[in-house]
């Protein structure tokens, strides 16, 4: 009969040498003379993060923006709702951001933001409409779009209900963006924005 001979391991501590990154840490163990050392017991550095997703452009709304509306701040008058369905027309499409006073755009009370730009960039692609769900979405509601560079009037465009629309504007040399809704009707939908790419 073999008999079994009992070992008594003690760990006093653990001993981490730590840089940059961690490196390694070494377990120090007391063991009986008849026992190996363990050798260095190694932990490799965790994997690099994952890049952001390709293919993601800069956003205008995301740029350094403010109200330029009296007596409201950007979080009233602009603000978005991730995936979204929002229906252009006969199409479904995922909105970015809406534009407007509580879902609405009222006479006398257009409201407006403006954006400095952080980088230069060459050019704004922007897609927009009103959201055909809205019952103000009706063809005698009179709403109007009018973008600034620089404080420039770059042109203003009449919002056709149930249509999705384009504005590319050229930004060489522009360091900010005035977006500028209007209603000269009683009461208009607020402008939905699908896209406000940066290039």
């Amino acid at each position: 009969m073999i008999a079994a001979i009992a070992a008594t391991v003690t760990i006093p501590e653990v001993g981490c040498r730590v840089g940059s990154k961690l490196a390694a840490c070494v377990v120090s163990a007391s063991l009986p003379p008849s026992m190996p050392s363990p050798s260095p017991v190694s932990i490799p550095e965790p994997p690099p993060s994952s890049p952001a997703a390709p293919g993601s452009s800069p956003v205008l709304a995301q740029t350094q923006c403010q109200s330029a509306t009296p007596g409201k701040t950007l979080d009233d008058i602009l603000g978005g709702i991730d995936n979204f369905p929002l229906t252009l027309g006969r199409e479904v499409v995922p909105l970015l951001v809406v534009m407007g006073n509580n879902g609405a755009i009222y006479r006398s009370e257009p409201v407006e933001i403006v954006c400095n730009l952080q980088s230069s960039y060459t050019e704004l692609q922007l897609v927009y409409g009103v959201h055909s769900g809205n019952s103000y979405s009706l063809p005698k509601n009179k709403l109007l779009f009018s973008v600034f560079l620089d404080s420039k009037p770059a042109g203003t465009k009449e919002i056709v209900v149930g249509s999705k629309q384009k504005w590319n504007l050229n930004l060489q040399s522009v360091t900010n963006v005035r977006l500028r809704a209007e209603c000269t009707t009683a009461i208009c939908p607020a402008l939905s924005f699908t896209e406000m790419t940066l290039k």
